[in-house]
């Protein structure tokens, strides 16, 4: 509905300022259009008020029949121009790759719903739908709260650049309810179960030792650990510099990206042992290169690579990990748990959490913080009782 203000200007000039709410923006700030009219002057109090509604009446039209027109664009067609015109030059080839897998289930549910026609209501009863038994493919049973977001973050983002783009004037994911994310601590193994892992991968041939142990001893992602090149090492000064990612995707393989931010872009101090680690793979990297000779594969310098210098399948060092796991016994873990395993021993040890969250490569050390929540009440806890060692003096028996 609109809303009207009326206005004298110089020598009592008489004019309307005609403002149209019309839904409101992803961060809930309410959406306003506005128009000022002037009659004409000599115009009686009667006629002006009765142009005036005409006006009011004209300019709401001309909102609603602006996104109308652009609105009969189904949700399909438009989620073809949004990875066309924006995802494919914009994002990165893993999180575009990722919206098209969704989008296969998204489209089967809500592709042929016109833009103007999508309500909360159509999303909620997606979501719904999604959380029936068997929308698992891997296991055939319920799909998690985490998974069923992912889709709402895809539509979400889809429709907020429909909305600036001009094609809806508000975004009706906004509203949608997908399931909460219950609270889960990140998974990690303890110090008796590191022990353990680091001992049995001496069993192990060394280009999967080196790899899994490396990544337990840094805290590196997994695309950050294989993207590593020797140029990237200084073994004088004992640190290394973290500035590419290696990724996968079907149909283009293994390619070259950017870190996850730019705080993940960073120099990292490895310890000694780390250090030694990094010399003895080298060692043997350079003896399959005379192994192989003219038949090495020239990458871009990568440290960890198969044993004829291919570089490696991220997802292909995550199954091998799968399977190590389960072989001897440990907790079910990822590959991505021995980066939590490597946050919990440095808190542990007392390590200031500014600290842990820029090694880790977090853009904020809330992130750090609201991760390993857990570990750090744990630490707190203990801290407290530092000062127990005074307790003989403070506490007269």
């Amino acid at each position: 509905m609109a809303a009207v203000t009326r206005r004298e200007g110089k020598n009592n000039r008489v004019s309307y300022l005609i403002r149209v709410s019309d839904g409101y923006k992803q961060n809930g700030e309410r959406i306003r259009y506005s128009k000022t009219w002037i009659p004409k002057p000599g115009w009686s109090e009667r006629k002006t008020q009765r142009e005036l509604h005409k006006q009011i009446f004209l300019f709401e039209d001309t909102i609603k029949s602006k996104y109308s027109q652009e609105g009969i664009i189904k949700f399909q067609h438009f989620a073809e121009r949004f990875l066309n015109e924006y995802a494919q030059r914009q994002l990165k080839s893993k999180t575009v790759d990722g919206y098209t897998k969704l989008l296969q289930k998204i489209n089967n549910a809500i592709g042929h719903i016109r833009l103007c026609d999508l309500k909360t209501s159509h999303l909620n009863a997606f979501y719904s739908y999604l959380h029936e038994g068997g929308m698992n493919r891997r296991t055939g049973g319920l799909l998690s709260a985490s998974s069923i977001r992912g889709y709402h973050r895809v539509i979400s983002s889809i429709l907020t650049k429909a909305v600036k783009w001009g094609f809806i004037a508000s975004n009706p994911a906004l509203n949608a309810e997908p399931p909460k994310i219950g609270r889960r601590e990140a998974a990690y193994l303890d110090e008796d179960d590191v022990r353990r892992l680091l001992t049995l991968l001496h069993n192990e041939p060394i280009k999967y030792r080196a790899m899994v142990s490396f990544s337990l001893l840094s805290g590196l992602r997994r695309g950050e650990l294989l993207g590593l090149r020797w140029q990237d090492v200084d073994f004088d000064s004992e640190t290394i510099s973290v500035v590419q990612t290696s990724s996968y995707v079907k149909g283009r393989g293994v390619y070259v990206s950017t870190p996850k931010n730019e705080s993940s872009v960073r120099p990292l101090k490895l310890s000694k042992s780390t250090i030694a680690l990094l010399n003895e793979y080298k060692k043997w990297q350079d003896g399959q290169k005379v192994i192989y000779g003219i038949k090495w594969n020239l990458t871009d310098g990568r440290v960890f690579t198969s044993e004829d210098g291919v570089v490696i399948n991220p997802d292909s060092l995550s199954r091998w990990f799968k399977c190590f796991i389960k072989k001897h016994g440990f907790p079910n873990i990822s590959l991505h748990s021995l980066r939590h395993t490597y946050a919990s021993i440095l808190i542990a040890d007392g390590t200031p959490i500014v600290v842990v969250s820029k090694r880790l490569g977090h853009a904020q050390v809330s992130t750090t913080s609201d991760i390993y929540s857990h570990l750090i009440k744990s630490a707190d806890e203990k801290a407290a009782h530092v000062t127990d060692k005074f307790e003989d003096i403070i506490i007269n028996k």
